[in-house]
């Protein structure tokens, strides 16, 4: 592949050139005939392809990159200046005619030096627009790998705490998890998915918390979708949720409040949540579900969400506020 490339290069360059002599070439003929100009026309080609790739990758590189201005200027007249006294060196010209030699000369080889550099610096800046959203796309990936098992883990202990407790709750809870790892392996395997399809996986989790804690559990929700349609990434909303019964499933009562709206535009989710014991208390905001998450925020939304969690009163509390448009 990059054979290809090195080859397509040589061989624009070649065209370029090529058409460069056969311009310069034409321009002459109108005061001159075709065989006398030949040859002055090919040494001024060669000279000015000289110069041009002495200068963008010798001398600009190496000083004017580095902001060494003096020393890049000393030594593009100097280039200049030689080539030109080379070039020219078997024609009968005057004083005159090389001082006019070099200025043509010097603007030809600026010109072309310019246009090399930004059609240099554009392929560049989109290498790196490439990079950057494979960059992107691959730490998508890599947190939606970590969401999943994170996820499943949790899911099984409940199953696990259940098996001992009440079998038909268990074999509810195992048809549960099937329809959730159908969503997870299946339905959410895209990058945008159906805001009804995850408010569907959002409840069924709660479902299995609500099996799993029985009568500890005081559970408040509210749901308001606007367009069902609308489209959003998949396993955005759920680690605000599996924090909030994380954090609240070591108390005797757990006292948990959801609430999810959206319009055409926007998706609002606030989840608050009564606090663990004393003796736990909360250190740090979530864990590998929430740095997920606010990672994923800033990868997908920067600039257009919000996001807000604290400790109020005898509660916690976090606000997720997601512009789509």
């Amino acid at each position: 592949m990059r054979s290809e490339s090195l080859i397509k290069r040589i061989l624009y360059q070649v065209l370029f050139w090529t058409a460069f002599w056969f311009i310069n070439l034409l321009s002459e003929l109108e005061s001159s005939d075709l065989a006398k100009e030949i040859i002055p026309t090919s040494t001024f080609t060669v000279v000015t392809m000289i110069v041009v790739y002495f200068n963008v990758l010798f001398i600009i590189p190496r000083f004017l990159y580095k902001k060494r201005y003096l020393l890049y200027i000393l030594l593009f007249v100097s280039s200049i200046m030689f080539m030109t006294l080379l070039g020219y060196s078997t024609f009968e010209l005057i004083v005159t005619d090389l001082i006019v030699e070099t200025m043509e000369l010097s603007i030809w080889v600026g010109g072309l030096s310019s246009v090399w550099i930004i059609i240099e610096q554009m392929g560049i800046r989109e290498k790196l627009i490439i990079a950057e959203k494979k960059q992107t796309e691959d730490s998508l990936k890599y947190l939606k790998a970590q969401i999943n098992p994170h996820f499943l883990f949790n899911v099984l202990n409940n199953i696990n705490f259940l098996i001992h407790r009440d079998s038909d709750s268990a074999s509810e809870t195992v048809i549960k998890l099937s329809d959730m790892l159908r969503y997870q392996i299946y339905d959410a395997d895209t990058d945008l998915i159906e805001i009804d399809k995850e408010v569907k996986h959002i409840r069924n989790y709660i479902e299995l918390e609500r099996i799993r804690m029985g009568h500890r559990l005081q559970l408040a929700e509210s749901y308001n979708i606007g367009d069902e349609a609308m489209l959003l990434p998949p396993f955005l909303l759920i680690p605000l949720i599996e924090n909030a019964f994380k954090h609240s499933s070591g108390r005797d009562k757990s006292v948990i409040s959801i609430s999810l709206s959206s319009d055409s535009e926007t998706i609002n989710l606030s989840v608050k949540n009564s606090l663990p014991k004393l003796s736990d208390g909360i250190k740090k905001e979530g864990g590998l579900g929430i740095s997920n998450l606010k990672r994923r925020l800033e990868l997908q939304f920067k600039d257009k969400y919000s996001y807000t969690y604290g400790v109020y009163g005898n509660s916690y509390k976090a606000k997720l506020v997601i512009k789509l448009k």
